[in-house]
């Protein structure tokens, strides 16, 4: 890949950060009609991963530096959130301390396998590992968790009822568990090919 830093997809990436500052602004200090449209911001931001990398592939935009960048701003935007949601009581500090460490232990396994001349995805030997941690499927369902969950949990805040309580709940259970089950081929696969 050539190097190149200032690309329309790097770009997009950015921006995610600027949707999750102003998401946070706004629900921290609006109206309740505020927070409310706020909300909107979430699904907006989780879109515009999905096409900074559709643009990469499509415009031959792919770079070590844009992986690197989306990488950092799809970390970015699940520990703020998380780190928000602890700081306004929604969730206990070990929900978004578990994301940190099982996000700094994978995305130090694929930097490492990436200086090893190994791609992220080109790690994954196994075709269950293949399947659990590269398959749109996969990657769908565990993004669109996060979405649902990131959108759930303002909505339990400003509207705290016992139905939304236990769905939040359940759904942020399904969340962590969709991530661990991520987790685990990539650190089996980093094992058997001895880069941890």
């Amino acid at each position: 890949m050539r190097r190149k830093y200032i690309t329309v997809p790097n770009i997009i990436s950015l921006g995610m950060i600027f949707l999750v500052v102003l998401f946070i602004y706004l629900f921290s200090r609006g109206t309740q009609t505020v927070k409310f449209l706020s909300i909107l911001l979430i699904p907006t931001t989780f879109f515009m991963d999905w096409l900074d990398g559709y643009v990469a592939r499509k415009y031959g935009e792919e770079t070590s530096f844009g992986s690197f960048v989306d990488v950092v701003t799809d970390r970015f935007v699940e520990v703020t959130m998380l780190l928000y949601f602890f700081s306004i009581s929604l969730i206990p500090i070990w929900i978004p301390l578990y994301f940190i460490i099982r996000g700094f232990i994978t995305d130090l396994i694929r930097l490492k396998a990436t200086r090893n001349g190994i791609s992220v995805y080109g790690m994954m030997k196994s075709g269950v590992g293949k399947f659990i941690v590269k398959s749109r499927i996969m990657r769908g369902i565990s993004g669109g968790s996060k979405i649902i969950l990131f959108i759930l949990l303002p909505l339990l805040y400003l509207h705290h009822t016992p139905k939304l309580f236990l769905i939040t709940y359940i759904w942020l259970s399904l969340t962590i568990l969709v991530n661990f089950i991520r987790a685990i081929p990539v650190i089996y696969d980093a094992k058997k090919m001895k880069i941890i």
